[in-house]
């Protein structure tokens, strides 16, 4: 006999050894608290197990194999008028009425009616859509309705009828000179020397 096979036959002795019964015998009330504490600790893992889960599951949703999500709305769907577009206006689309009407089209909200709008929104709705409109974005929803009217109009929103309608811009605050507008530089005297 090699070395190897004697101390494979020690390793096997050794460990049989220890599976042997060594005269001590579990009586019927042992055998209970142990099956009880294997079912409470079970219980118990369990609880934690699910608990874990219920909050993780709240927190995270598995969209595929190895990727979650967070079950929130984007901010689009929190505020339908933050949805970015991109639209390039049919032929058929030749007022900036026209236009602001084609861009609310699928975003839930819908333009006031003329009885609710002042004589001068009514009046740019009316006008012809300028070239440079015809391709919009990429840009918010928002900022596109605001750039159909341009800086005299405010966007004047209510959110519980999902009616969009303009107001105008008090004189004063279209007088006043934003930094770095073009009407900066034509205010400016002209530099001498």
């Amino acid at each position: 006999m090699t070395i190897t096979h004697v101390f494979s036959l020690a390793m096997l002795a050794a460990s049989l050894a220890g599976c042997a019964n060594h005269g001590i015998k579990a009586t019927p009330d042992d055998e209970k608290h142990a099956a009880a504490a294997r079912a409470n600790t079970h219980s118990n893992l369990t609880e934690m197990h699910d608990k874990k889960m219920s909050t993780e599951a709240r927190s995270l949703v598995r969209v595929r194999r190895y990727s979650t999500v967070t079950p929130r709305p984007t901010p689009e769907q929190a505020d339908l008028l933050l949805a970015m577009i991109r639209v390039t206006m049919p032929a058929k689309i030749d007022t900036v009425g026209k236009a602001v009407r084609y861009l609310l089209r699928r975003s839930g909200f819908e333009l006031a009616g003329r009885g609710a709008m002042q004589p001068e929104v009514a009046q740019i709705l009316g006008k012809k859509l300028p070239q440079v409109h015809r391709k919009l974005g990429p840009m918010t929803l928002e900022d596109a309705l605001l750039v159909l009217v341009g800086p005299a109009f405010r966007l004047d929103v209510d959110h519980v009828h999902r009616v969009i309608n303009y107001q105008l811009v008090d004189r004063r605050e279209r007088l006043s000179v934003k930094p770095g507008n073009a009407q900066d530089h034509a205010a400016m005297p002209a530099k001498e020397g």
